[in-house]
């Protein structure tokens, strides 16, 4: 009898091994992505997370593996430079990203008992450097930056008058950000500035490449309410 249930404790315990990695986001604010895991199911998870806030929250992708606690370590490892703040499983990535690493550990699962850091970056660069070349038009950053502002109207406020060499002099990751009291103007007269509101002017003259840079620093930059 004893060995019997010995042998059940085993089998429990070899359950409680397995459980869900997951991604999920909230409508109320769609910026953040939650990376989590649970050993129970994704419908008593959520049902748990949503007593606390006022819309649900929506799945982004979920995988079912054996080291669950390993593989969200390494997926926060993955998007450490996205994330909010060490304290909280909330990251600024997309869905289309999000959902290229969870496809990979699906397959990485299926042939590997543990699953590595390595092992989740074969064949792809960092999560950081693809990220860098999603596509941001000037348009959209600018339409984010007055919504944001709208929002929060004093975080941008604070930093009239900040250019690249005082931002870099404070955190060299907020070296895109440029906001001026007047319109900036170019050599040829042409304004390289967008007026959020009065004597707010924010610089939007870049590249494409740079376009993308600044609209992640912004994004940073709402999300903390200063700079670090």
């Amino acid at each position: 009898m004893y060995g019997f249930l010995n042998f059940c404790r085993k089998e429990e315990e070899v359950v409680k091994e397995e459980g869900t990695v997951y991604a999920i986001r909230n409508p109320l604010f769609r910026m953040y992505v939650k990376i989590g895991i649970t050993s129970d199911t994704m419908k008593k998870r959520l049902f748990s997370l949503n007593t606390s806030v006022p819309k649900d929250f929506e799945i982004i992708d979920t995988v079912r593996v054996k080291n669950y606690k390993t593989v969200e370590k390494l997926l926060h490892t993955l998007f450490k430079e996205y994330r909010y703040t060490e304290s909280r499983d909330f990251f600024i990535v997309s869905d289309d990203k999000i959902k290229e690493h969870f496809s990979y550990i699906r397959e990485l699962a299926g042939i590997e008992e543990n699953i590595s850091l390595t092992s989740l970056k074969v064949n792809s660069k960092s999560v950081i450097e693809t990220d860098k070349h999603e596509h941001i038009t000037r348009g959209q950053l600018v339409e984010f930056i007055k919504e944001e502002h709208d929002k929060n109207p004093g975080i941008l406020r604070k930093y009239i008058g900040l250019n690249s060499s005082k931002v870099s002099a404070r955190n060299k990751n907020f070296g895109k950000i440029k906001i001026y009291p007047i319109p900036k103007l170019a050599g040829n007269g042409r304004t390289m500035t967008v007026a959020i509101e009065k004597d707010i002017n924010v610089y939007v003259n870049y590249s494409s490449f740079d376009i993308s840079q600044a609209y992640r620093q912004y994004q940073l930059l709402f999300l903390r309410g200063e700079l670090e």
